[in-house]
């Protein structure tokens, strides 16, 4: 994937430490083989069985999230809303918490790496970053993109947050020093 931090510095005049262009590149890879993949077909039928449905969404559920510690799972749907489920030991899906933040469809979430922060992006433009600790508390919301948000990722540390969406543009926010 042609990326250079050059190209980050001239278009906004930053330089990137390794880490967060290793990020960028992963950012990238990750929207190219998402659409790599949408053109993949199964070579084989597969049966399997089902062991729960869950309810809670309207309509079609677009993205699906484990937390890192499988305590939750969050859902994003074209019905605006992003359901949280909490997951017990016996591996039951109970639902507990629903965000109705949001005034077009989810089309992405991302936990930060000790679960303590999701974030979403949406078809209404805007990206938010959630703490779970203050039972999912908006603390950070941009309405920069001129098109829906198509993926949002943090680096392992939740300093920086990384947005793409279908206006072209990739974008980074700095959650710890605004």
């Amino acid at each position: 994937i042609p990326f250079h931090n050059n190209m980050v510095n001239h278009h906004f005049g930053i330089t990137l430490d390794s880490k967060s262009e290793h990020m960028i590149r992963k950012l990238l890879f990750t929207f190219f083989s998402i659409l790599t993949l949408s053109f993949a077909t199964q070579a084989q039928d597969s049966t399997f069985t089902l062991k729960m449905k869950l309810t809670g969404h309207t309509k079609n559920v677009s993205v699906v999230s484990f937390s890192p510690n499988g305590k939750y799972l969050a859902t994003g749907s074209y019905d605006n809303l992003i359901n949280i489920y909490a997951v017990d030991s016996l591996k039951r899906i109970t639902l507990v918490h629903s965000i109705k933040e949001n005034l077009a469809g989810v089309n992405t979430l991302f936990w930060s790496k000790d679960g303590n922060l999701l974030a979403s992006g949406s078809k209404d433009f805007s990206v938010k970053v959630y703490d779970v600790r203050q039972n999912f508390l908006v603390v950070f919301q941009v309405n920069d993109h001129k098109d829906a948000v198509t993926k949002v990722m943090m680096d392992g540390k939740s300093k920086f947050l990384y947005t793409s969406s279908a206006d072209g543009t990739l974008r980074i926010y700095d959650l710890v020093e605004p």
